[in-house]
């Protein structure tokens, strides 16, 4: 286990929130455990629907949430799985939904498109 492994592991075991590493941005994070969604969906899950955003770390607890819901159901939170694979397991199942909803058609990648104004939204919150 790196150094940045470590700061993201002691993070995840805080029961209030998770704060970011530089893990986060330095791309080597491959080996974070998807248990750290749990504590990170943990800073919105007192809060009544729909929560309230008050920060960027709201909209990553939100979307811990999801993932944490998508792990468990799919026994990848008690396989141990990285956080990444939760992420490309859970983008994969959301490509076949955009396929079943023609948001995407299987010879023309709309794909593309969405991601570039989630892209431009995740820019904008900086």
């Amino acid at each position: 286990m790196d150094h940045r492994t470590a700061g993201y592991i002691a993070t995840a075991t805080k029961a209030e929130t998770a704060q970011p590493t530089e893990c986060m941005f330095d791309g080597a994070c491959g080996d974070v455990p998807s248990r750290l969604l749990e504590s990170m969906a943990a800073r919105i899950t007192d809060q009544f629907s729909p929560i309230q955003i008050r920060d960027n770390e709201d909209r990553a607890a939100l979307a811990a949430e999801a993932l944490w819901l998508f792990a468990q159901r799919t026994g990848l939170a008690q396989d141990g799985e990285s956080l990444e694979t939760v992420l490309i397991d859970f983008l994969a199942d959301v490509f076949h939904l955009c396929e079943q909803t023609a948001l995407m058609q299987s010879e023309d990648l709309m794909l593309s498109g969405i991601f570039s104004t989630a892209e431009m939204h995740f820019r904008m919150d900086q």
